[in-house]
This record gives structure tokens, C-alpha cells and sequence, in this order.
């Protein structure tokens, strides 16, 4: 212990000499200290309890409950998502929940409030609109806590409406206005502000619930029992076909036993090793940021350290003395990225509660034994970055750095040796894992192929120093320097690697799961598209008339929208009676694991069949028809003129104009070539809405080259009247030059009046937002990370910027000199970080697919997408800052150091 006190007091003294290199030491730790501080202090802070999950679910009752079917159904736990149970022999005849009903299978004293959503056609600032609706008594006691009252009060009469934030903007209204229904038939007064924390972007008018709902199946119930509502009594409920999430349930989830074996997570991954492999890949971090402060430490002490060992002083002792500057940095460094991290989390959650999250967070939570654990963690991992360090200083040349001799001038075999094959065990490592859906496996791969890169850092750096012979001076000079002192360049690489793999890795996987979401919605018309439809859809287009437009409408879209052509598209349908016409799959084309029956959904062998089975292909997914959804198992049968099919199918030209021609000679085209036999498609037209095959026609069948994203077959008016067929009004199709704006749709509806119902195709757009800040952050992360590093590497040569004053150089030459050394440590550590961090975020997605393989109906994969904002900024805009600031942050005139 007296020899460590001794190397304390020698590490202390250091510091305070050195402040300027200490300071540059303790940034390096404390900037991944403070970024996982303020990591863990949002998460936690962001992770609602049990508690509050409740109160913004079901208020200060004990269970929120739907009732959306009669019979039996199975759900998860924590949420109101069920999966309807095999249908029982005898079924249960239909009726419409009450709140009657579903107090009589609660116990005794229980009492319930509605909650339930509805739309709304109103004026709007530019015009007219449809708002969403909640019939919600926020003043009950009972639903405490689902809304927060901004000002004003809560509606007590029909009359009085609370408005969200984002509604007092899009009616152009305020706190004591009033809101106009568009029908004219009343006015309702603002009397309140509220925000829904679970979406504070909702934009929601809150009326005080009177009435009927439209849909009694979509009434969520807050319900107060006598006591407890436990995992059993939900089951009961289940079996009634009430789905209900209760306090006490949140608050001690049943086991997995306990479970619907729907709802079971899988096993095989285990939280606690998780979080150990990512601690442990959090420590590498650390290590990889702080090993190149402490390598230019013992560096710029080679001198004091080798006159230690002249004096006698053991190896022992000179290793104990440089990790006691990890034990005394460490610390230090620990205590402010702490610090740092919490008061970042503190200032900039209301930022990411508006511009991010668009959720209110729980009350910010700071962790103590969290943040003494990662404190501990950083002063090991301090210690752990020293260790190399110390043991190359103790292993120095003592007469060599009495000397001021250089270190290393090329990478030792072995070292080189070995970070390949870890490189290389550890790609095979991530690649089982992926293969067996094993997420720690995959984690430890990656961690394995980071370490062997960082071996194989001072080799790399070696082979890019030999294009110095092609470059000007001050290049030449940083790469020869780079290269002679290896000790000192290579961790400073790594660290700007280890800054890099992490954030690209992440937006990788964002921007995956951002197109894979966008790749899941199939919808029949382009972006852009406008579907007009009348309000009252029983008007009907005469068998033999055209499908003209109507005047208004036409005259109304030209006026409001950037209109470039307008078509009508009509549904097939019977003249005399309501009727359903859809293409029918001859019986031997069928897929055998569709339409199960109500309830009945596919086993997991059935899925694994089913993916197997080349008649199952495409079926069993959604898409999207004018705003609504439809399965491929039942599809829509449109009458057009074929002129409209290039406008409503986007396809080539020339597919278009194949498909038109065909119309024209009296085909029906289909979606898939299945639907045809010997050249002909049969249409069953059904009775609607019971579903009865009336009858069957046939007649000549083409199919599209390539499927169209929603499942359609196609009709001209002459082919509908000849096979006794007619066409139903359905909606009229503008194109546009370019994506309406809300308000032009809001202007459109004003033009049309309440006859009328308009759908803008706008699709999913993907979250930007969190890309946006993830680059920022990512940028900022690995900027300081190279800013610092390149800081320690020009103190390190700053007897190299001395010299050059000495014989003559110019300011610029110095200043180049460190521009280039800043670049080649900034450029070559995030090109060596994109690889392998855009390669460990392909481990993972492959993983996740791989997880998917025996889904039916099959689920879109995610695809390989690059995040290339993150990427350009990592590889251009961080070098270029990195450089810039290098060369404007270096002094012109610097002092003779003194030479040994």
C-alpha cells in the first residue's frame, strides 16, 4: 500500500503540472462516461413504472377493458391486443356491448366511465377538415391522469369542446372560440386546453360523452372495482370476449406458465446476459477512448519514467506509478461525466419530449446506485486503459528514452496475427448468432471483431503511410510521423473508431426499420394521389353510361389542388341487388392455410407449411384501399376506363398500355397470373353482406407483369354490362404534380361541402427526427473523440512543430502539418468505424430475419439500408471539422522545447 500511496502522490503532482494534458485525459474518459450517464438517466427517466403506465391507460380505475367480440379470445397481459380463440361449435350469437352488460361480469360496486374515439367534419383555418374525437369526462376521478389539463376546464354540456394543442392550430381556434361542425347544425365552444401525454402531437377535439358511439366495439371502459382485478379474473373476462388490462396485472405480470402460449416470449435470451455483454462492450468503449490519452501520457513521461528505472526504481514500480494516473484521471473524469451526463438529461428532456419522443416522460429519475456503478466502471476501465500503457513503459529502452529515441517504427507479426484472427473468430461468432437468433452471441462477435480491428489498427496505419512518397510536404511529414510512433497514433485511431461503430450501427438500424415500414404499406395509388367519394355511396352509375366526373367535383379539385388529370373509378356491382364480384382462385391453386374460419388462426406448423407452399405466396397480407384496409384473400373488383390504369396502378408505361389494349377487347386483368385458367378468369359475384355465391361468370384474362402492391382486378364499363355486371360510384382519382398540403385539402373539403369525403395518399414518412439527432449526436461524439484525440497527438509532436520552427518553416507548414495529422487520425478511424459498424448492424438485421423465417403470412424483411446522412457525416463532415479546427487552433509561433 505504501508504494501505491507514493504513485498517487507522483500521479496527482503530474496532473496539476501537466493541466493541459490531464484536462485532454479526463475529457477522453469523461465524454463515453457522460454519454452513457445521460443514456441511462433518459431511459429510465422515459421507462414509465407499472404505475404510471396505468394512470395514462385506465386513469385511477383498476382495469381498462374492450369489448370487441363475443367469443372467447386470448391477449396479451400488458396491452389491449388479443388473438380470437378457435370459434366453439355453436356460435355466440351477436349483440352490442353496454355498459349494463359488462358491469354485470364484474364484481359487485364496480363502476365504469366510457372513453372512445370518433371523427368529426369541421372548419378548419383553410377550410374544412376531419378531426379525431375523444368522449372522455376527464373531470371524473375516474379518469385522472389519461389527459392533462393545460387551462381552462373541462366540457360540461354538449356545447363545449376541449381542443389539443396541435387542434387550436389546425381550427385556427383558441381557448373561448368556438369550433364550427361542418354541417352547420350547431357551434361548440372551446372551454378547455389538454394534451395527451401518450402523444402530445394529437390533434383531438375532447367532447363530453353523450350519446351512442359510432362503434361500441372500439369503447375502451375505465373501470373502479371493490378490489384487484388479478390475472385470473382477466382470463374469465377472455372468455366472454372482453379484453381488459388491469393495475394489479401490471403491477405483478403473471409468469410465462401463466400466459396464453400466443403471448409467450420466446426463450433463449437472457436479459441479465445482455446487459452484461452490453456492459461489457460499454467498458471496450471506454478503454478504446482513454487508451490513447494515457499512451500520449506515458509518452510525453517516457523521459521521467526511464530516469525512475536509472535510479533504481523496478518495473513494478514504474507500472504502478502510470496506472496510478488511470486510478487519479479516472476518478476525476468520473465524477464529471456523471455530472455532465444528468444535467444534459435534465436540460434537453423537454426537447425530446416535443421534437422526438412526442411523449411526456415520467419525472426525471437519476439512479444513484446506477450512476456510482458506471462511476466505479469508469475508473477500472481507466485503470484497464492504462495497463498497456504501463506495460510498455516498463518494458522501455531506458538509455533510448534518456536518448528522446523514437518508439516502435512497424507493428510486431504476432500482434498483427492475432487481430486477425479475432477479426475473424468474431465475424464467425456474430454470424452463428445471427443464424440462431442468439442476441448475446451476436454482441459477443461483435465485441470480439472490434478488439481484433484494434490490433490490426498499427498495421493499417503502416500501409496507408506509404502513399506519403505521392503527397506534399506536410502530409508526407504526418504520415512518416504517424508511422514512426505507432504507440500513440494507433489508440488515437481506435478511439475515433469506437466513437463511429456504435452510432452507425444504430442508425443503420433505424433507417432499416424505417423503409421496412414503409415497404409494409401497400397502398393502390401514389403519393400524391387525391380519392374523392361521395359522403352517401348509394348513387349508382347507369349499366350502360360512362363514368363521368361530376361537374363540382372536377371544378373544385382544378380550383384548390395541383391537379394534373382526373379519372372515375367505380366498384363492380349488381344492378338489382348489393352484391360483392371478386376474382376466383381455381381449387387446386388455393392456399389451404387461408380463411381458416373466424377465429382460427394458422398453428406454427401451419406457418411453416404455409411459407413452403407456393400457392400460400402473397397471401394472408393487408394493403390499402382509399384510406381503408383489405386482405389479399378477398381483394377489389374495379371498373374504369382504361385509360385510368396507367393513373390508379403505378406500373410502366408500356405495362399500361398492354393492360388498356387488353380492356379494350373486353379482358378482366388480375393481379396474379393464379387467378387465370386456360386464359380465362372466373368472377364469383356474392350476396352482400352475408357472402353467398349468387353466381359465377367468365371471361377473358390477362394478368399484370408485375403485381401491383394491392391485390385488384380490372373491368371496363363494356366488359362489366356484358357479363350482367354494373358499376358502382366508388371514388374519383386525382393525379397531382406534387403532394397536396393540408391545407389545400382542407380548402378542397370547403369546396365540395358535406357531400363529399377526401383521402390525400401521404403514406408513412419515416422518423427523421430521431436519425437527425442521432447524426447530430453521433457527429458531436466523434468529433470531440477526434478533436481530443488529435489534441493528445499534436502535444505529443509538439517537439516535431518546434524543430520545424527552428529551420525556417513557414506558420502554414505547421499549420498544415497538424490539419494533415488531424485528417489522417479523424478519416482513417471513420472509415475503419463505418465498416465495421454498418457490418455489425447487418449482423443483427440479419438476425431479426432470420427470426422470421417461419412467420406466416410472410412479414417484410428488414433491408440492408445505409443511414447515409450518418455515414457522410462520419466520413466527410467530422474529418473536414477535425482538420479545420486543427489547423485554425494551431499556433503560429511556438517556444523552443527543451531536447535532451
Amino acid at each position: 500500500m505504501t508504494g501505491w500511496r507514493a504513485a498517487l502522490r507522483v500521479a496527482r503532482r503530474e496532473a496539476r503540472r501537466a493541466r493541459g494534458r490531464s484536462a485532454l485525459v479526463i475529457a477522453m474518459i469523461a465524454l463515453p462516461v457522460a454519454a452513457m450517464a445521460f443514456t441511462s438517466v433518459t431511459y429510465d427517466t422515459f421507462t414509465l413504472r407499472p404505475g404510471e403506465e396505468a394512470d395514462r391507460l385506465m386513469g385511477a380505475g383498476q382495469a381498462a377493458m374492450r369489448w370487441p367480440q363475443e367469443d372467447p379470445l386470448y391477449q396479451d397481459p400488458a396491452e389491449l391486443s388479443y388473438l380470437s380463440a378457435p370459434r366453439a361449435a355453436a356460435a355466440v350469437p351477436e349483440t352490442v356491448p353496454t355498459l349494463s352488460r359488462l358491469l354485470a361480469l364484474l364484481p359487485p360496486g364496480s363502476r365504469a366511465i366510457s372513453d372512445h374515439p370518433g371523427r368529426l367534419t369541421v372548419h378548419t383555418a383553410t377550410g374544412i377538415g376531419v378531426v379525431a374525437t375523444r368522449a372522455l369526462d376527464y373531470a371524473d376521478p375516474l379518469a385522472r391522469g389519461i389527459l392533462r389539463p393545460v387551462a381552462g376546464r373541462p366540457p360540461a354540456a354538449a356545447d363545449e369542446v376541449a381542443l389539443t394543442p396541435a387542434a387550436t392550430a389546425r381550427l385556427g381556434t383558441r381557448l373561448g372560440g368556438t369550433v364550427r361542425p361542418a354541417d352547420g347544425s350547431r357551434t361548440l365552444r372551446v372551454v378547455g386546453l389538454v394534451e395527451d401525454p401518450t402523444d402530445i402531437r394529437a390533434t383531438a377535439i375532447v367532447v363530453r360523452p353523450g350519446g351512442p358511439p359510432a362503434d361500441p366495439r372500439a369503447v375502451t371502459w375505465l373501470v373502479a372495482t371493490p378490489g384487484p382485478l388479478t390475472w385470473p379474473d382477466v382470463k374469465r373476462l377472455n372468455t366472454r370476449g372482453v379484453v381488459a388490462v388491469s393495475r394489479h396485472v401490471l403491477a405483478h405480470p403473471p409468469g410465462v406458465d401463466e400466459r396464453y402460449p400466443e403471448f409467450r416470449q420466446e426463450a433463449g435470451v437472457s436479459e441479465t446476459g445482455l446487459l452484461m455483454l452490453i456492459a461489457g462492450l460499454a467498458a471496450l468503449e471506454i478503454v478504446l477512448l482513454a487508451g490513447p490519452a494515457f499512451a500520449v501520457s506515458a509518452r510525453r513521461r517516457s523521459r521521467d519514467l526511464a530516469l525512475v528505472a536509472a535510479v533504481g526504481g523496478t518495473p513494478a514500480q514504474v507500472r504502478r506509478i502510470v496506472l496510478a494516473d488511470g486510478v487519479v484521471l479516472g476518478a476525476v473524469a468520473a465524477g464529471a461525466g456523471v455530472l455532465l451526463g444528468v444535467a444534459v438529461a435534465a436540460g434537453v428532456r423537454p426537447g425530446l419530449e416535443e421534437h422526438l419522443t412526442h411523449v411526456r416522460s415520467g419525472p426525471l429519475r437519476v439512479f444513484p446506485l446506477a450512476l456510482a456503478v458506471l462511476a466505479g466502471l469508469a475508473v477500472v476501465t481507466g485503470v484497464l486503459a492504462a495497463l498497456v500503457p504501463a506495460w510498455i513503459s516498463a518494458r522501455q529502452d531506458v538509455v533510448a528514452a534518456l536518448a528522446g529515441r523514437r518508439g516502435i517504427t512497424r507493428s510486431r507479426r504476432r500482434w498483427v496475427v492475432l487481430g486477425t484472427a479475432l477479426g475473424a473468430v468474431g465475424v464467425a461468432v456474430a454470424a452463428v448468432g445471427a443464424w440462431r437468433v442468439d442476441a448475446p452471441l451476436v454482441l459477443a462477435g461483435l465485441v470480439l471483431a472490434e478488439l481484433g480491428l484494434v490490433l490490426c489498427t498499427p498495421a493499417i496505419v503502416g500501409l496507408v503511410t506509404r502513399l506519403g512518397r505521392f503527397l506534399p510536404l506536410a502530409p508526407r511529414i504526418a504520415l512518416r510521423d504517424t508511422s514512426r510512433n505507432r504507440t500513440a497514433a494507433a489508440p488515437a485511431i481506435s478511439a475515433v473508431i469506437a466513437a463511429v461503430i456504435p452510432t452507425l450501427a444504430v442508425g443503420m438500424v433505424l433507417t432499416a426499420s424505417d423503409a421496412r415500414a414503409r415497404a409494409d404499406y401497400r397502398p393502390l395509388g401514389r403519393v400524391g394521389d387525391v380519392f374523392v367519394s361521395a359522403a352517401d355511396p348509394g348513387q349508382k352509375t347507369r349499366p350502360g353510361g360512362s363514368f363521368a366526373t361530376p361537374p363540382e367535383v372536377s371544378s373544385a379539385l382544378r380550383s384548390t389542388l395541383p391537379v394534373a388529370r382526373i379519372h372515375q373509378i367505380g366498384e363492380a356491382t349488381c344492378a338489382t341487388q348489393e352484391c360483392l364480384v371478386v376474382a376466383r382462385t381455381p381449387p387446386e391453386r388455393r392456399c389451404p392455410y387461408a380463411n381458416l374460419g373466424r377465429g382460427r388462426d394458422p398453428t406454427a406448423a401451419e406457418q411453416r407449411a404455409a411459407r413452403r407452399d407456393a400457392r400460400c405466396d402473397g397471401v394472408g397480407n393487408r394493403y390499402d384501399y382509399f384510406g381503408g384496409a383489405l386482405s389479399s384473400d378477398v381483394g377489389m373488383t374495379l371498373v374504369l376506363d382504361p385509360e385510368a390504369v396507367g393513373a390508379l396502378v403505378d406500373i410502366p408505361a408500356e405495362e399500361a398500355t398492354r393492360v388498356a389494349t387488353a380492356m379494350r377487347a373486353g379482358a378482366v386483368v388480375v393481379d396474379d397470373p393464379r387467378l387465370l385458367d386456360n386464359g380465362r378468369a372466373t368472377m364469383e359475384v356474392r350476396a352482400d353482406p352475408s357472402g353467398e355465391v349468387i353466381r359465377t361468370v367468365t371471361a377473358p384474362g390477362i394478368a399484370f407483369a408485375q403485381p401491383p402492391r394491392a391485390p385488384l382486378a380490372l373491368l371496363s364499363p363494356d366488359t362489366a354490362r356484358s357479363l350482367g355486371l354494373s358499376g358502382s360510384t366508388l371514388v374519383t382519382l386525382a393525379t397531382t404534380n406534387r403532394v397536396p398540403t393540408v391545407a389545400e385539402q382542407d380548402r378542397l373539403r370547403a369546396a365540395l361541402g358535406n357531400g363529399y369525403d377526401v383521402v390525400v395518399e401521404r403514406r408513412p414518412q419515416p422518423d427523421r427526427a430521431s436519425l437527425l439527432v442521432l447524426a447530430i449526436v453521433a457527429g458531436v461524439i466523434t468529433l470531440g473523440a477526434a478533436a481530443i484525440a488529435t489534441g493528445l497527438a499534436a502535444a505529443d509532436g509538439r517537439a516535431d512543430l518546434a524543430m520545424l520552427a527552428a529551420v525556417g518553416a513557414s506558420p502554414w507548414v505547421r499549420r498544415a502539418l497538424s490539419l494533415s495529422q488531424a485528417g489522417l487520425i479523424a478519416g482513417l478511424g471513420s472509415v475503419l468505424g463505418a465498416i465495421a459498424g454498418l457490418g455489425a448492424a447487418t449482423a443483427v438485421l440479419a438476425a431479426d430475419n432470420r427470426n422470421l423465417d417461419d412467420v406466416w403470412p410472410v412479414p417484410t424483411p428488414y433491408p440492408i439500408a445505409v443511414p447515409w446522412l450518418n455515414v457522410t457525416i462520419a466520413l466527410l463532415v467530422v474529418p473536414v471539422v477535425a482538420m479545420l479546427g486543427a489547423g485554425l487552433l494551431t499556433r503560429s509561433r511556438l517556444p523552443i522545447e527543451r531536447r535532451p
